[in-house]
């Protein structure tokens, strides 16, 4: 029968089984994301403005987008605008403003990690 090989010797899946075959699952589509992130050399800004740790939460940084505080490029940017390597991005808090050249684009950064993705400019 066709998926014979890869159905385990017992005839009832158990949990493991089912816990291993979705942890495969997961392993492959985050590949995927990975790869094709990747590929593009970019991210979404509130992605980008939430993992190099420039705001705390991304719904923060999702609402600054969209209350017109973030700039690309001197461009109003949108939480899916795309930011890329070499970017500068202008952040606006309150009376505040901070100015930002993007150096790395990554996905999993570690808290002293997150602060070589970019590159201060004038605060």
């Amino acid at each position: 029968m066709l998926g014979e090989e890869t159905r385990p010797a017992h005839s009832k899946l158990c949990k493991g089984c089912v816990d291993e075959a979705w942890r495969e699952i997961d392993r492959n589509l985050t590949s995927y994301f990975l790869e094709d992130a990747l590929r593009r050399n970019s991210m979404r800004l509130d992605k980008y403005l939430k993992n190099s740790r420039i705001i705390k939460r991304r719904t923060v940084a999702k609402e600054a987008c969209q209350g017109d505080k973030v700039y690309i490029n001197e461009k109003l940017a949108k939480p899916s605008s795309e930011v890329e390597i070499g970017d500068r991005l202008i952040i606006v808090f309150g009376e505040k403003t901070v100015k930002v050249e993007v150096l790395d684009l990554s996905y999993k950064a570690t808290k002293e990690g997150s602060k070589e993705m970019y590159k201060i400019i004038q605060e």
